[in-house]
């Protein structure tokens, strides 16, 4: 390790002005992508007169829940790992040099916090330009994508078939659930990410293609394909509403768990109708903005599927059947067309790979990794 001043653990004198090369020019990929989306952003309010619209905090809160969260869990996890090796929960005399040489030193403070202000204001940005997305390209792509979703199911609606398998009240709720806490892993998994710096360079291309997609597909690709989904196809095209029967059949099932239990409903109806009262009344607020292709949902599902089965490939596993849920639960219920899950896909995959080959070309290629073998990463580093 290149540093300014050696710390030597458990030197109780160790300096916080340790300044680990490697951490900060593997961070430097991260910075230079996060600045060309800040840059470009700034562009797309100005050029287009919406700069009022701007909103930089809007996730600052969920990131600082989900950080605080994280933390506490490391800290159980050190506590814990300490008792199961030395047979005693702390050591006094070692808690500071540990703390020096893990966190408190210019560099983990650098490669930490800079990425986690990064995907808050990044979100926080996204959350505002999704809003505008009607206001710079009218919604217009619908039509021809419920034709594509039907040409590719042999004449059915996508909606049908997860129906015809799926239909029951239970299996919908169990898609709805599954829907609902993408949220909470999508505060989770990157702020987990960004604090777990010793995985290396798995790390910065996490990073790095989570910047991506929601700057390259989550932004740039929805604006040019803006478009809103079957939940809102009637609202927006003219005619007949052809995925009216799958509203109806939502609406019946969410009204059978009313009555079952007294509970909401399904989740993704009282969101959906949250969703489009934040539209009519031009609210900039977390989980605003309408958006179908592509699947950020998915986008993200498979980005985390991609980056723990890298790691571990048993947790790969589930992490598979996470995106499975996913991707049949975004058209089960209504949010999205089967094909802007299956274009998420295959571009997530494209930038987790291109993401991969930058990285080796700047930060240098580590040791090969065999997902088979989780010991293979550093105690602190290890997921879960």
């Amino acid at each position: 390790m290149d540093v300014v001043q050696k710390n030597i653990p458990g030197d109780r004198g160790a300096s916080v002005f340790v300044l680990d090369r490697k951490l900060i020019h593997g961070n430097k990929l991260i910075l230079y992508v996060f600045l060309i989306y800040a840059v470009c952003a700034a562009f797309f309010f100005l050029y287009n007169d919406l700069h009022y619209y701007a909103r930089f905090l809007i996730y600052k809160i969920p990131y600082l829940i989900a950080f605080a969260g994280v933390l506490v869990v490391k800290s159980l996890s050190y506590v814990i790992s300490h008792k199961m090796t030395y047979g005693y929960y702390l050591d006094r005399k070692k808690i500071l040099p540990d703390l020096k040489e893990s966190w408190l030193n210019i560099s983990v403070i650098y490669t930490v916090f800079m990425p986690f202000l990064g995907i808050s204001f990044i979100m926080s940005i996204f959350a505002s330009i999704k809003t505008l997305f009607p206001m710079v390209n009218p919604f217009y792509l619908d039509v021809a994508l419920g034709e594509l979703d039907q040409a590719l199911h042999f004449g059915s609606h996508a909606w049908e078939l997860t129906h015809a398998v799926f239909g029951s009240v239970l299996a919908t709720r169990v898609m709805d659930f599954m829907y609902q806490i993408w949220f909470g892993i999508l505060l989770i998994f990157p702020v987990w990410m960004v604090v777990s710096y010793r995985l290396g360079n798995i790390r910065t291309k996490f990073l790095l293609a989570y910047i991506l997609t929601w700057s390259l597909l989550g932004t740039f690709f929805a604006v040019a394909s803006s478009s809103v989904g079957p939940v809102f196809y009637g609202n927006f095209v003219d005619g007949a509403n052809i995925y009216a029967p799958l509203m109806d059949r939502l609406h019946e099932i969410s009204g059978v768990i009313k009555g079952d239990d007294g509970a909401v409903g399904l989740y993704s109806i009282l969101a959906q109708k949250i969703l489009w009262s934040y539209y009519t009344n031009d609210y900039v607020v977390l989980g605003s903005g309408i958006s179908a292709m592509p699947s950020m949902h998915v986008s993200f599902a498979a980005l985390v599927y991609l980056t723990v089965g890298e790691m571990n490939r048993k947790a790969g596993y589930v992490a598979l059947l996470y995106l499975i849920f996913i991707q049949i639960g975004s058209v089960h219920l209504g949010w999205h067309y089967a094909v802007d899950g299956y274009l998420s896909i295959l571009l997530t995959w494209a930038i987790w790979k291109f993401s991969g080959w930058l990285v080796g070309r700047v930060c240098g290629a580590e040791k090969s990794l065999n997902p088979d073998n989780p010991d293979q990463y550093p105690q602190q580093a290890r997921i879960g």
